[in-house]
């Protein structure tokens, strides 16, 4: 079986809820299957960090436990990319007249360790790390094999640090901006196939890929031609900020707006996935803020919640982990296991409530044996 994954933004929210969805594969040895990676902000981070703490290589499950969870676990809460960056910015203020997503991508180089070219990187699985264009206003990627969009035209040869790609794809508008790219470095041809021309832009400005679209899901998937990169199981994991309400601030409002208009295309997209999968297409969605009651209802299975749910996080917890800011800062031990459980037991209760007809094992968290593998 072909895995495909699609892991969406939302800082180190996502990126440790991601974790816990890659360790219920990795303990059910599935990450072995899987082909094709397509991640936006939060998430390209989370696999960047799995890269590199396994010689840019992807892990094998059990590598993911092993070597890759604990050196994840310590960078996430010993080093502050976002306390690192902002300490700069008032050292030199005038930067915050200037693109800013290049001081990310040193940090990220220095601070997290990930020092690796794109071109580097395996084709297998294929990882595809999603940015937002402003120049062309559609969705730019970045692959080890490629980059660019179909408007601005693709670059065979994307000698571009890894951070700095990553850093494109979690630049969210006001607190980082773009990424700026200079395109006459690169040679361009439309469409891939075509004679190269000159590039369309001197430099393009390269945005959060969530702007576009957070889930990460259009890369690996499209309504009406089903999956791509030769993907035959789709898992979606959607750790995106949970909307709420909240009183009115001026000197916010712009990050408020863009926010609630990023969720709505979101939840768009989420619904036509769910809706493929309603249709007995092959995938799961595993969604942060979903209880295990909640999931054995909505698969019809009330019965088990009395069984199941006391073995799970309790719906406060739950709750914390879901509303936690989308942030980059370093985040406490006791946050990381939170969200890290949370994303396992999302993927858990999903996989055994909803896929392959209810057959597939729950398997359950074993907090001292991952606590173990995490020391």
């Amino acid at each position: 079986m072909n895995i495909g994954l699609a892991l969406s933004g939302g800082g180190v929210r996502a990126l440790v809820f991601h974790l816990g969805v890659l360790a219920r594969l990795a303990d059910e040895s599935l990450l072995e299957q899987v082909v094709a990676l397509s991640t936006v902000s939060g998430g390209s981070l989370g696999i960047g960090l799995v890269y590199a703490a396994n010689s840019y290589r992807w892990p094998t499950s059990a590598e993911y436990r092993a070597t890759v969870l604990p050196r994840a676990r310590h960078i996430l809460t010993t080093q502050d990319l976002q306390g690192s960056y902002l300490s700069r910015l008032l050292r030199a203020p005038l930067g915050l007249l200037r693109p800013r997503a290049g001081d990310i991508a040193r940090l990220i180089e220095e601070l997290w360790g990930i020092r690796a070219s794109l071109r580097e990187l395996p084709l297998t699985p294929y990882w595809l790390i999603n940015a937002t264009c402003y120049e062309t206003g559609v969705n730019w990627r970045f692959a080890p094999d490629r980059m660019g969009d179909y408007l601005f035209g693709y670059s065979r040869d994307p000698d571009v640090p890894l951070a700095e790609a990553i850093a494109a794809s979690g630049a969210f508008p006001g607190f980082i901006g773009p990424l700026t790219l200079d395109a006459r470095r690169y040679t361009w041809t439309p469409g891939g196939e075509a004679e190269p021309r000159p590039p369309l832009h001197a430099r393009v400005h390269l945005w959060d890929g969530g702007v576009y679209e957070n889930l990460g899901v259009e890369a690996l998937f499209k309504p009406g031609q089903g999956y791509r990169y030769q993907v035959q199981f789709l898992l979606t994991s959607d750790a995106g900020a949970v909307p709420g309400g909240e009183r009115y601030r001026f000197f916010k409002a712009a990050y408020r707006l863009i926010s609630l208009a990023t969720n709505q295309v979101r939840a768009l997209r989420a619904r036509m996935v769910v809706a493929h999968l309603q249709a007995g297409n092959p995938g799961s969605f595993f969604q942060i803020d979903n209880s295990a009651a909640y999931l054995l209802e909505k698969a019809g299975r009330a019965a088990e919640i009395p069984a199941i749910a006391p073995r799970c996080l309790p719906e406060s917890e739950v709750r914390l982990a879901a509303t936690m800011e989308s942030t980059l800062r370093r985040i406490t031990p006791e946050e990381f296991e939170r969200l890290f459980r949370h994303g396992f037991e999302v993927a858990d209760v999903t996989m055994y409530a909803f896929a392959s007809g209810g057959r597939r094992p729950l398997r359950g968290y074993d907090a001292a044996a991952w606590h173990g593998s995490l020391a």
